[in-house]
């Protein structure tokens, strides 16, 4: 049988700039949402949860980082760079608050 990874979640202190970054970005598509702020939960159909957090997370502490397939990897760096994003490898990009992620 082969395995692959069926989702990640993060935990967000900011879920309203998650939501926006990953449908600008990645062009994800929420697949369901539940709760109430300070607790909402976001799906995608991609792969990714976001469970918002009262406070803000230490980055790094709970996961390593996201792998996400892009075909157009200049484009999607351009685009998160317009978040504020940076480019630290060939195909890797830091978030503001240090969520790394690999374009595979």
């Amino acid at each position: 049988m082969k395995y692959t990874l069926h989702h990640i979640a993060l935990s967000v202190d900011r879920l309203d700039w998650y939501l926006d970054f990953f449908t600008k970005v990645f062009e994800m598509t929420v697949q369901k949402t539940a709760g109430d702020a300070p607790e909402r939960k976001i799906w995608f159909h991609e792969g990714v949860q976001l469970n918002e957090a009262a406070k803000k997370p230490a980055a790094g502490t709970l996961y390593d980082h996201l792998a996400i397939s892009a075909k157009e990897k200049e484009t999607v760096i351009a685009r998160a760079e317009e978040f504020g994003c940076r480019r630290i490898k060939e195909n890797w990009i830091s978030l503001p608050d240090g969520v790394t992620i690999e374009l595979i």
